[in-house]
């Protein structure tokens, strides 16, 4: 074969043109910045790692840099994240603006894919149309490789495939727009000859014409139908179109990519239709190996609606024996109920870790449209209050790990969640007080704060006992822990009132119901009242606090692990006061709808902007727009 890197003729159907391998350029250059992420991503790890070996030998606690050349290095890292982190989006799903960091790298990825296009600049219309249709064919496998659920790249880069799918859809609009000058270019070359263009060549005689109008056409409808309006339609409609459209796409784009003396021709147009079907086949039979003695039974259970919060209320998903015994917190699950949404998956976050509720994998999924709304019907049917617990047959794909790292390396950790990505928090809340209270290794932990803002108090009932277990583990070793939840609801916590200048407030009659939902039985004020495995099976919400007056005398002077405030958070105050406090670097987790985590990505960044993140932030944000 010749040397891939040295211009040559190339036959393509009844053309010959001068081929130069841009093609190969372009990989050259995806696969360095593949292998460049790879290395970031493993250099955060290690720097985890060897803090938490050094703690393991006798070091301090505290890694805040001292030396110039640290706090230099600090700085410099902090503004790099601050560049990634910032956002300016409209708090609309249908809009959405991707984070600064994100959209420099899709500006490059066009800039490079342009550059490689017009420079060297070629001789002739010819010539250009071709490479043109070179560069929009090689992009094939890499969007295939940024949508599988099993993929090279994420397994490189920790990079879940979740996160990749906004760089699938923008290498699919690059592909469209050099589709487009492949299109434009060739239409030019043939004028000349043929006063019709390309729209009056003898289909006949050369076929890749109309294929190649065919596979524009669905390309073009690929591009439009991926837009967030159409997507939130009907995705499981949108789904099923999608995949059609891309079986039609790829077809055409064999028929229309005849045989040539260049072997590469065939691999960018079969490698991706191959790594597709493996990606089915890898889950399908992962999926018959875990079924092959039976299907797993789930147990339903229905939450009532509350207007304040939703429609249709909330489905608890408890599985027992997945087929599986391991997860990372903050993995996801696609389940499928065939004997009342045949066809259909959902993904949901698994909201256990693999030590709690006996190894049961455990879910939460508010009622919307589609899936979940045919789910909340199954366990509510048209009574809501006469709702009872029910079981189906699932089937369960995965788990795909979200690929957050472990926050058991930070000096301070603040969880911050938004309505239901509290069912991303909370693992991870639950992952890091078993590591904590493990006892096997010292942690660099000294403060966690856990920040729920709903709509409604009702909420925080569906999961209250799994975040009184956690809290209680982590205060048990002496580690700073506290939980605030933020109530936005109108009529919600009508008479809460703010906390004062010296950190005091009243509690008001609203305020008293939750507290006693979080702790049904107080004591003195030494005393404890803690929620484990056993009082959350039997049903009893409770939330760990110490330090504590009883109900009848509970006032202002004590601290207190939980508390509840009216309004809106301050991320300055919740994020910025951990940050002021720390003595090393302070991890962030953040989960909600688009508005919620731009203001928390915005206000880290502004941390890093004004040289107040400390020893530094990592955050790590989960959710549409992520």
């Amino acid at each position: 074969m010749a040397n891939i890197k040295s211009p040559r003729a190339v036959v393509i159907g009844t053309q010959s043109y001068t081929y130069e391998p841009y093609d190969v350029y372009f990989w050259f250059g995806i696969l360095t910045v593949i292998f460049l992420a790879a290395c970031v991503t493993r250099l955060q790890d290690l720097k985890l790692w060897l803090r938490l070996r050094r703690i393991a030998a006798g070091g301090s606690l505290i890694s805040k840099p001292t030396s110039i050349f640290g706090r230099t290095a600090a700085y410099i890292t902090q503004l790099l994240r601050s560049v990634s982190y910032t956002q300016a989006t409209p708090a609309s799903p249908v809009f959405t603006v991707p984070t600064l960091g994100t959209s420099l790298m899709i500006t490059s990825y066009i800039a490079f894919l342009l550059a490689l296009q017009f420079y060297p600049p070629t001789k002739g219309l010819t010539s250009s149309g071709y490479r043109a249709g070179w560069l929009a064919v090689a992009q094939f496998p890499l969007l295939i490789a940024l949508i599988n659920k099993n993929n090279i790249i994420t397994h490189l880069t920790k990079t879940s495939y979740e996160r990749l799918n906004i760089l699938h859809r923008w290498v699919a609009r690059s592909l469209l727009l050099l589709a487009t000058l492949h299109l434009a270019f060739l239409y030019r070359a043939f004028t000349p000859t043929n006063p019709g263009g390309i729209l009056h060549l003898d289909f006949v005689s050369k076929p890749c014409v109309p294929t190649g109008l065919a596979a524009y056409a669905l390309l073009i409808w690929m591009n439009i139908s991926t837009l967030a309006p159409i997507r939130a339609w009907c995705y499981e409609l949108f789904i099923l179109q999608h995949v059609l459209s891309w079986l039609g796409l790829i077809t055409c784009v064999i028929i229309h990519v005849p045989s040539s003396d260049e072997p590469r021709t065939l691999i960018y147009v079969w490698l991706p239709l191959a790594l597709y079907i493996a990606d089915k086949l890898l889950r399908a039979v992962r999926l018959a190996h875990r079924n092959r003695r039976a299907c797993p039974t789930a147990t339903l259970e229905p939450f009532a609606a509350d207007e304040a919060e939703c429609t249709e209320g909330f489905t608890k998903i408890v599985i027992p024996n997945p087929g599986f015994q391991k997860w990372s917190p903050g993995a996801h699950v696609l389940l499928s109920f065939p004997s009342f949404a045949p066809g259909e998956s959902h993904p949901a976050t698994i909201v256990s870790t693999p030590k709690s509720h006996g190894g049961n994998v455990v879910c939460l999924l508010k009622a919307e449209t589609g899936f979940t709304r045919i789910l909340s019907r199954y366990t509510t049917g048209m009574d809501e209050d006469a709702a009872v617990a029910k079981t189906a047959k699932v089937l369960v794909d995965g788990p795909y790990a979200s690929g957050v790292p472990s926050m058991a390396g930070f000096e301070s950790v603040v969880f911050v969640a938004a309505g239901t990505g509290v069912t991303y928090t909370l693992p991870l809340l639950q992952d890091l007080a078993e590591r904590i209270a493990g006892g096997n290794a010292v942690l660099p932990v000294r403060k966690v704060k856990f920040v729920w803002v709903v709509r409604s108090l009702s909420m925080v009932k569906t999961l209250l006992g799994e975040v009184a277990g956690a809290v209680k583990r982590i205060d048990s070793k002496g580690v700073d822990v506290s939980v605030v939840v933020y109530v936005t609801g109108k009529g919600e916590g009508r008479g809460l009132e703010s906390r004062g200048t010296d950190g005091t407030r009243s509690i008001d009659e609203d305020e008293m119901v939750v507290m006693k939902a979080f702790t049904p039985v107080m004591a003195t004020r030494e005393a404890s009242v803690v929620a484990d495995t056993y009082d959350i099976e039997k049903g009893e919400w409770r939330v760990y606090a110490v330090r504590m007056q009883s109900v009848a005398g509970l006032a202002n002077d004590g601290p207190r692990l939980a508390e509840v405030r009216k309004g809106r958070p301050d991320f300055e105050e919740v994020i910025g006061d951990v940050v002021k406090e720390a003595e090393g670097e302070v991890g962030a987790v953040a989960c909600g709808p688009i508005g919620f985590t731009r203001d928390v990505r915005n206000q880290v960044a502004g941390l890093g902007w004004r040289g107040k993140a400390g020893a530094g932030v990592f955050l790590w944000v989960e959710g549409q727009g992520a």
